[in-house]
């Protein structure tokens, strides 16, 4: 099994494509400067690996994020602004103490079951 140096507690995928963010489409803001500046600002980068991603889908439910950690992947929708500043406060909390906390509530209340099983 290969090994990378680069070991974080998480990855989060912020959509930003065909719907999400498209404010002129009645979407709410996905507010990228922000988030960046946020990663650099809290060196956020060695915890939170963080990508743009041009469609996660579902496009149904715009402003669609991913949160994958060594057990579990999450996917959200219908973001705000202010889920946005929740996540990163969720980000730096985990940060601080070095391990994955649970999410907040209302974070939780916006999660979705994306794939159908198989059963």
């Amino acid at each position: 099994m290969l090994e990378t140096k680069f070991q974080a507690l998480g990855h989060v995928i912020i959509c930003q494509g065909c719907c999400c963010g498209q404010v002129k489409d009645g979407n709410p803001e996905v507010p990228l400067t922000y988030l960046r500046k946020e990663w650099i600002k809290h060196r956020l980068f060695r915890w939170f690996h963080l990508s743009i991603s041009e469609c996660l889908g579902p496009c149904d439910l715009p402003n669609v994020i991913s949160i994958t950690t060594n057990n579990q992947n999450w996917y959200f929708g219908k973001l705000q602004v202010h889920d946005y500043h929740l996540l990163v406060s969720w980000l730096v909390s985990c940060k601080k103490t070095g391990q994955l906390k649970p999410l907040p509530s209302s974070l939780m209340e916006l999660s979705m079951k994306r794939f159908r099983s198989l059963d």
